[in-house]
């Protein structure tokens, strides 16, 4: 018996990031990617560490926390379905300034920076597409993390005693 064909054309379209690609440009990504499971609380990016890559969660969940100096893990924000992970890694090779951790068993896929660098050398639209898609994604969350900054600053006595209360609630 043979298994059931995957149909991961269906499953890339109906990530919104893929919605208007062409059928060759979709199949340029495809070529350069792959779909696949994970269980829960398997690390897909590690802060500190070097990423391989972007990931879209196709579905499942998944919690961004970074560590303070204290080692203390602060969550920053929970992904969701069509929610991008490690984009920065398309376009440089610092390390990852978070980790990202699948919350329950999640389906994901990865397009390769190396193999997506080669896309963008040979100017194929479809890397031109993604890097449109994932740049209002990045400004956004600049946006939100400098939104939280100035209400630290707006006011440092409130925001102080926030941080504090917080510090001894985990203790």
């Amino acid at each position: 018996m043979t298994e059931p064909r995957v149909d991961y054309e269906r499953i890339y379209r109906a990530v919104p990031l893929f919605s208007d690609f062409n059928e060759d440009e979709l199949d340029r990504i495809l070529s350069i990617s792959r779909l696949f499971r994970v269980e829960a609380e398997t690390p897909l990016v590690v802060e500190g560490e070097s990423g391989t890559g972007m990931y879209v969660l196709v579905n499942g969940t998944a919690k961004v926390t970074v560590r303070g100096g204290d080692e203390r893990e602060t969550t920053l924000a929970v992904l969701n379905r069509g929610d991008i992970i490690g984009e920065l890694n398309l376009i440089d090779t610092a390390p990852h300034s978070a980790t990202v951790t699948c919350l329950e068993p999640s389906t994901l896929f990865h397009i390769d920076t190396e193999a997506f660098n080669t896309l963008r050398a040979e100017q194929c639209q479809a890397a031109y597409k993604v890097l449109r898609a994932t740049a209002p994604i990045v400004c956004e969350r600049l946006r939100q993390i400098n939104e939280r900054i100035a209400s630290i600053f707006t006011d440092p006595e409130r925001s102080m005693a926030e941080m504090a209360r917080a510090k001894e609630a985990t203790t």
